[in-house]
Protein backbone atom coordinates (compact mmCIF):
# COMPACT_ATOMS: atom_id res chain seq x y z
CA UNK A 1 0.00 0.00 0.00
CA UNK A 2 1.22 3.46 -0.86
CA UNK A 3 0.47 6.16 1.70
CA UNK A 4 -1.30 9.17 0.28
CA UNK A 5 -1.64 12.09 2.64
CA UNK A 6 -3.68 15.26 2.43
CA UNK A 7 -1.71 17.93 0.55
CA UNK A 8 -2.44 21.58 -0.17
CA UNK A 9 -3.72 20.68 -3.64
CA UNK A 10 -5.95 17.87 -2.34
CA UNK A 11 -7.24 20.10 0.47
CA UNK A 12 -8.26 22.67 -2.15
CA UNK A 13 -10.16 20.00 -4.10
CA UNK A 14 -11.93 18.56 -1.04
CA UNK A 15 -12.83 21.92 0.50
CA UNK A 16 -14.28 23.12 -2.82
CA UNK A 17 -16.38 19.95 -3.02
CA UNK A 18 -17.43 20.45 0.61
CA UNK A 19 -18.58 24.05 0.04
CA UNK A 20 -20.03 23.62 -3.46
CA UNK A 21 -21.69 20.21 -3.08
CA UNK A 22 -21.81 18.80 0.46
CA UNK A 23 -23.13 21.93 2.16
CA UNK A 24 -25.67 22.52 -0.61
CA UNK A 25 -26.99 18.95 -1.05
CA UNK A 26 -30.76 18.79 -0.51
CA UNK A 27 -31.66 15.13 -1.07
CA UNK A 28 -32.94 13.44 2.06
CA UNK A 29 -30.49 10.55 1.89
CA UNK A 30 -27.34 12.67 1.37
CA UNK A 31 -28.16 16.00 2.96
CA UNK A 32 -25.69 16.93 5.68
CA UNK A 33 -27.03 16.22 9.18
CA UNK A 34 -27.92 19.68 10.53
CA UNK A 35 -26.50 19.24 14.06
CA UNK A 36 -22.97 18.71 12.72
CA UNK A 37 -22.89 21.25 9.89
CA UNK A 38 -21.09 23.92 11.94
CA UNK A 39 -18.78 21.32 13.48
CA UNK A 40 -17.62 20.15 10.04
CA UNK A 41 -17.11 23.72 8.85
CA UNK A 42 -14.91 24.41 11.90
CA UNK A 43 -12.89 21.18 11.48
CA UNK A 44 -12.33 21.90 7.79
CA UNK A 45 -10.77 25.27 8.59
CA UNK A 46 -7.74 23.29 9.77
CA UNK A 47 -5.41 22.83 6.77
CA UNK A 48 -4.21 19.49 8.20
CA UNK A 49 -7.64 17.82 8.36
CA UNK A 50 -10.43 17.35 5.83
CA UNK A 51 -13.78 15.75 6.60
CA UNK A 52 -14.98 13.34 3.94
CA UNK A 53 -18.01 11.48 5.25
CA UNK A 54 -20.09 11.93 8.39
CA UNK A 55 -23.30 11.16 10.24
CA UNK A 56 -24.94 12.42 13.40
CA UNK A 57 -26.85 10.24 15.85
CA UNK A 58 -30.58 9.83 15.24
CA UNK A 59 -30.67 10.37 11.48
CA UNK A 60 -33.97 8.72 10.53
CA UNK A 61 -32.72 7.89 7.03
CA UNK A 62 -29.83 5.80 8.31
CA UNK A 63 -29.77 2.12 9.12
CA UNK A 64 -28.00 2.72 12.42
CA UNK A 65 -29.79 5.44 14.39
CA UNK A 66 -27.49 5.10 17.43
CA UNK A 67 -24.29 5.92 15.55
CA UNK A 68 -22.31 9.07 14.87
CA UNK A 69 -19.21 8.86 12.70
CA UNK A 70 -16.63 10.89 10.90
CA UNK A 71 -14.25 9.85 8.15
CA UNK A 72 -11.45 12.31 7.51
CA UNK A 73 -8.19 12.74 5.62
CA UNK A 74 -5.08 14.23 7.24
CA UNK A 75 -1.59 15.49 6.50
CA UNK A 76 1.52 13.55 7.42
CA UNK A 77 2.34 16.41 9.81
CA UNK A 78 -0.47 15.43 12.23
CA UNK A 79 -0.47 11.65 11.82
CA UNK A 80 1.59 10.85 14.94
CA UNK A 81 -0.41 13.25 17.12
CA UNK A 82 -3.65 11.65 15.93
CA UNK A 83 -2.38 8.18 16.81
CA UNK A 84 -0.61 8.97 20.09
CA UNK A 85 -2.85 11.66 21.54
CA UNK A 86 -6.18 12.23 19.82
CA UNK A 87 -7.51 8.70 19.27
CA UNK A 88 -6.45 7.24 22.64
CA UNK A 89 -8.05 10.17 24.47
CA UNK A 90 -11.31 10.11 22.46
CA UNK A 91 -11.72 6.33 22.61
CA UNK A 92 -11.01 6.31 26.34
CA UNK A 93 -13.39 9.20 26.98
CA UNK A 94 -16.33 7.82 24.98
CA UNK A 95 -16.12 4.09 25.62
CA UNK A 96 -18.45 3.73 28.57
CA UNK A 97 -19.77 0.71 30.44
CA UNK A 98 -23.53 0.44 30.92
CA UNK A 99 -24.89 2.44 33.83
CA UNK A 100 -25.76 0.42 36.93
CA UNK A 101 -29.21 1.99 37.07
CA UNK A 102 -29.82 1.08 33.38
CA UNK A 103 -30.61 4.63 32.29
CA UNK A 104 -28.50 4.01 29.24
CA UNK A 105 -26.80 1.02 27.73
CA UNK A 106 -23.25 2.32 27.57
CA UNK A 107 -21.32 3.26 24.45
CA UNK A 108 -18.70 2.02 22.05
CA UNK A 109 -16.15 4.34 20.49
CA UNK A 110 -13.53 3.14 18.02
CA UNK A 111 -11.41 4.25 15.11
CA UNK A 112 -9.96 2.50 12.09
CA UNK A 113 -7.55 3.30 9.31
CA UNK A 114 -8.82 3.17 5.73
CA UNK A 115 -6.14 2.90 3.12
CA UNK A 116 -6.27 4.75 -0.19
CA UNK A 117 -8.48 3.11 -2.79
CA UNK A 118 -9.91 3.82 -6.21
CA UNK A 119 -13.65 3.23 -6.48
CA UNK A 120 -14.27 1.33 -9.69
CA UNK A 121 -18.01 0.99 -9.09
CA UNK A 122 -19.10 4.61 -9.56
CA UNK A 123 -21.76 5.29 -12.18
CA UNK A 124 -20.75 7.18 -15.30
CA UNK A 125 -23.88 9.29 -14.79
CA UNK A 126 -24.08 10.05 -11.05
CA UNK A 127 -27.28 11.52 -9.61
CA UNK A 128 -25.47 13.59 -6.97
CA UNK A 129 -22.73 16.19 -7.47
CA UNK A 130 -20.63 15.38 -4.39
CA UNK A 131 -17.11 14.13 -5.12
CA UNK A 132 -17.93 10.96 -3.22
CA UNK A 133 -20.29 10.10 -6.09
CA UNK A 134 -18.44 11.61 -9.05
CA UNK A 135 -14.73 11.04 -8.49
CA UNK A 136 -13.28 7.51 -8.54
CA UNK A 137 -10.21 8.88 -6.72
CA UNK A 138 -12.14 10.59 -3.91
CA UNK A 139 -11.08 7.94 -1.38
CA UNK A 140 -7.60 7.50 -2.83
CA UNK A 141 -6.13 9.03 0.30
CA UNK A 142 -5.24 7.91 3.84
CA UNK A 143 -8.37 8.19 5.98
CA UNK A 144 -9.42 7.56 9.53
CA UNK A 145 -12.91 6.51 10.54
CA UNK A 146 -14.06 7.50 14.04
CA UNK A 147 -17.34 6.13 15.36
CA UNK A 148 -19.51 6.40 18.45
CA UNK A 149 -22.39 4.00 19.07
CA UNK A 150 -24.73 4.87 21.92
CA UNK A 151 -28.41 5.49 22.60
CA UNK A 152 -27.47 8.53 24.71
CA UNK A 153 -28.01 11.66 22.59
CA UNK A 154 -26.19 13.89 25.11
CA UNK A 155 -23.11 11.71 24.72
CA UNK A 156 -23.24 12.17 20.93
CA UNK A 157 -23.46 15.94 21.36
CA UNK A 158 -20.44 15.87 23.67
CA UNK A 159 -18.59 13.60 21.21
CA UNK A 160 -19.04 16.08 18.36
CA UNK A 161 -18.08 19.08 20.50
CA UNK A 162 -14.94 17.32 21.72
CA UNK A 163 -13.71 15.96 18.39
CA UNK A 164 -14.40 19.30 16.71
CA UNK A 165 -12.35 21.23 19.26
CA UNK A 166 -9.50 18.72 18.98
CA UNK A 167 -9.45 18.32 15.18
CA UNK A 168 -9.83 22.04 14.54
CA UNK A 169 -6.66 22.73 16.50
CA UNK A 170 -4.44 19.66 16.01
Amino acid sequence: MKNRYLTKKLKEYYIKDFHDNVLTETSISWKLDAPIRDYLIKINKNNNIQTLYSKFYGNDHSLNHDQSYLEFAYTKKVEIRLLREFFPRIVSMFNQLPAVDNHYSGSTCYFSFNEPKIDRTLSDEPIYKMGFHTNRYYKNINRYWLSLESSNKDLHNEFWKTITADLASI
